[in-house]
């Protein structure tokens, strides 16, 4: 028998062994006690997502419903301090998107009114294995090589909010391609 095969034999005959040996008792009721833990936390950590969901309309319905409700109760109030010195006012705001199903016409409405700035273009290349030349090569050469490449336009939504806020400010409601809602919030200083 050669060397190489009696150390085949060894290792073969070794891993047999792993496989047949179990662990001992303690490991498996050890084991069995993490796998329950990590259940109990899971359910915990879903039953905190789902608290977390509700505390959060909770805040909401007293920052943009019930005080500014009860300022306008109160002759349409702006502000009021607090006997324990907090300044409590509410404020105008309001939340705006692009609508997926109108965002070519609302990218249009952006550009015909001074906003292009705010439109990121990305483009993405995608190249094969053994193709590192071609993907060296800038935009300027995608077309004349015939690479494919998506291109896409996006708007932060932050940055949206901030460029409309002067318009929307003014009196000016959003064309249709915009999903816009206006609402007041307490703010607590």
């Amino acid at each position: 028998m050669s060397e190489a095969n009696s150390i085949l034999d060894l290792m073969e005959a070794d891993s047999d062994q792993q496989a047949m040996a179990l662990p001992d008792s303690g490991a498996v009721t050890d084991l069995a006690s993490l796998v329950a833990m990590l259940d109990r936390a899971m359910l915990d950590l879903a039953s905190l997502e789902e608290q977390v969901k509700e505390q959060k309309k909770v805040v909401s319905k007293l920052s943009q419903q019930d005080i500014p409700d009860l300022f306008k109760e109160m002759g349409n109030l702006k502000s009021l301090e607090l006997n324990d010195g907090r300044k409590v006012s509410v404020a105008e705001d309001f939340s705006i998107s692009i609508k997926k199903a109108t965002e070519q016409d609302a990218f249009s409405w952006l550009r015909d009114n001074g906003k292009e700035e705010i439109i990121k273009r990305k483009f993405s290349l995608s190249f094969d294995r053994g193709e590192g030349q071609e993907a060296q090569i800038v935009a300027d050469l995608l077309l004349e090589k015939d690479l494919s490449f998506s291109d896409t336009e996006s708007v932060h939504p932050q940055t949206l909010k901030a460029s409309m806020r002067g318009m929307i400010e003014s009196g000016v409601t959003p064309p249709e391609e915009f999903s816009y809602y206006p609402y007041k919030k307490t703010v607590i200083k």
